[in-house]
């Protein structure tokens, strides 16, 4: 993955960035977008979880957070 498509992606993992501080709907629409190959095929996508996982977070669905830390898809529970 190029660089800047990396530092994005941490960003919007990074739990203290400022992407977490922006509206659950527009934070989870914009993971649900990268949320996709080639990104999710590759180590991106452990920003991309931690993402989800905070969002989760911020919706207390604590189940959902947890399985996303264990690298899981919430859908298949």
């Amino acid at each position: 993955m190029p660089g800047a498509v990396e530092a994005q992606a941490r960003w919007m993992g990074t739990y203290h960035s400022p992407f977490g501080d922006l509206p659950v709907r527009l934070c989870l629409d914009q993971l649900r977008l990268w949320e996709r190959p080639p990104l999710s095929e590759s180590r991106v996508r452990v920003w991309i979880l931690l993402g989800l996982a905070g969002v989760a977070l911020r919706q207390r669905a604590f189940e959902d957070a947890r399985t996303l830390l264990h690298n899981r898809n919430p859908r298949e529970k």
